[in-house]
Parts: C-alpha cells; sequence; structure tokens
C-alpha cells in the first residue's frame, strides 16, 4: 500500500494525470472532428465543375465513435509506450530503485504497484477521452447509448492494460527506457497486427478482436461473437507478460 500510494503521488507530481487525459482525448476526438469536416473538405479541394454536388454519406453516432476508439491500436500503441517505458528501466538508471529497495519494501511489491498505478492511470485517461469524445459526437452527430459505450470502453480496456503490462515487463529486462520502449512497441505491433493475418485462427485470440468486439457494442450495442475467445487471449497474454517481466525484475541488479 505505501509503494502504490508513492506511484500515485509520482504520478501527479509529474502531471501525468493531468497531461495523459489530455493526449487520450486529442488522440480520441480528432478522428469524429475529421468525419465531420472531411465532406467540406473534400468538395473544397476537388475542383469539381460550377453546379456539381459532391455528397459523402455522413455516419452514425456510434460510427464515429467506433473508428475514434480503433485508433489506439495505431498511435495509441506508441503514446502509451513512451509514457510507460521508462517506469522501471529509468528509476534503475537513475538509481531511484536501489534506494527503494533499502527500505523494508518487497520487488513485488515495488512491481505491481508500478503495475496498478498505470494500469489505473491509463483507465481514467480512457474514460475521459471517451466522455469528451461522446459529448461532441452526441451534438455533432446525434444520439449516443451512454450504456453500450460504457460497455464497449470496458470491452477495450484490455488491449491497453496488455501495453501497459507488456512495456513495463520490458523496462524490468532492458536498463535503458528506450530500449525497453523500442522492444515494447515492436512486441505489440506484432501482436495487434500479425493475427489479423491469421483471422482462423490466431485471429480469435488477438487484441483485434477485442477492438472489433467494442466497435460493435458501440455501433450496434450487440456482443461479437468473438468476444470470449479474443479477450481470454488478451488476459492469457497479460498474465504471461505479468511473470515474465516479474521473473526478470526479480532476478536483476539494481
Amino acid at each position: 500500500m505505501m509503494m502504490l500510494k508513492k506511484e500515485f503521488r509520482e504520478l501527479f507530481t509529474s502531471y501525468k494525470m493531468l497531461f495523459v487525459p489530455i493526449i487520450f482525448t486529442i488522440l480520441m476526438i480528432t478522428q469524429p472532428i475529421t468525419l465531420k469536416m472531411l465532406p467540406d473538405l473534400l468538395s473544397k479541394s476537388a475542383n469539381l465543375p460550377e453546379g456539381s454536388t459532391f455528397y459523402i454519406p455522413e455516419p452514425s453516432a456510434g460510427e464515429a465513435l467506433a473508428s475514434a476508439l480503433s485508433k489506439f491500436d495505431s498511435l495509441g500503441v506508441f503514446i502509451l509506450i513512451m509514457i510507460v517505458m521508462g517506469t522501471i528501466a529509468g528509476e534503475r538508471a537513475s538509481g531511484v530503485t536501489a534506494m527503494i529497495m533499502v527500505k523494508p519494501i518487497s520487488r513485488m511489491s515495488y512491481y505491481v504497484s508500478k503495475i496498478c498505478a498505470y494500469a489505473c492511470l491509463t483507465l481514467f485517461s480512457l474514460i475521459v477521452a471517451v466522455l469528451a469524445s461522446v459529448y461532441y459526437v452526441d451534438i455533432q452527430f446525434g444520439h449516443v447509448d451512454w450504456g453500450d459505450v460504457l460497455k464497449g470502453t470496458l470491452l477495450y480496456y484490455p488491449n491497453l492494460l496488455l501495453i501497459v503490462v507488456s512495456t513495463i515487463c520490458s523496462s524490468a529486462f532492458f536498463k535503458r527506457s528506450v530500449t525497453a520502449g523500442g522492444v515494447s512497441l515492436l512486441i505489440n505491433l506484432i501482436l495487434f497486427t500479425v493475427p489479423s493475418f491469421y483471422e482462423d485462427t490466431l485471429g480469435k485470440f488477438a487484441p483485434k478482436g477485442v477492438t472489433s468486439a467494442a466497435e460493435e457494442m458501440i455501433h450496434r450495442g450487440t456482443y461479437s461473437d468473438q468476444l470470449l475467445t479474443s479477450v481470454l487471449g488478451v488476459l492469457v497474454l497479460i498474465g504471461f507478460f505479468f511473470l515474465i517481466g516479474w521473473f526478470f525484475f526479480r532476478r536483476q541488479e539494481l
């Protein structure tokens, strides 16, 4: 509990509790804004003859919000890794970890506190971003079902938790933050892209399936057929990286 308080205090003093929700909100809300402005932008740049019309059907509120959530599968992965990659590696390089371990604090407490703190930061930031996006979409595109949005957000959260845990796993193994971030980026790019080429096998257990399930819930209010297998696959990956990270960290010299 003492380590967890220390981690949350650090998140506040470093202003991550302020900046990360803002970054998430900008990342998520740009997609609905782009969709709203796209017809006007295309009509002005298309150089159509006078009297011609340029028509693009406006997406529904659910479609606009679902497309915003999918942004986290690309740029969101990179941003979240940048935020988390120095969690252990940075403190170890600066000697903070060694100073903390002098106190009666176990390595397990230190390791778990890091994951819990950044998991909470990620969830809080995601909720803030979703609320801001829902408010904009509700005004510009029409009514949004808040219940479906909440379900879709919670369904998508395991994907972000996977990024957090895998990055902390890399940070526990490598002594340099940049190296930890680079390896984590490579791992997550593989996890988020490669299984999509094997939809009948690996694709059923991949993070992309979780994204599709979350989008379907927000868009249509229904549960995807591959929801259970996808969430189960992501949870297994989270557990795997948690254990591997702990295995590395408890054997590392501080």
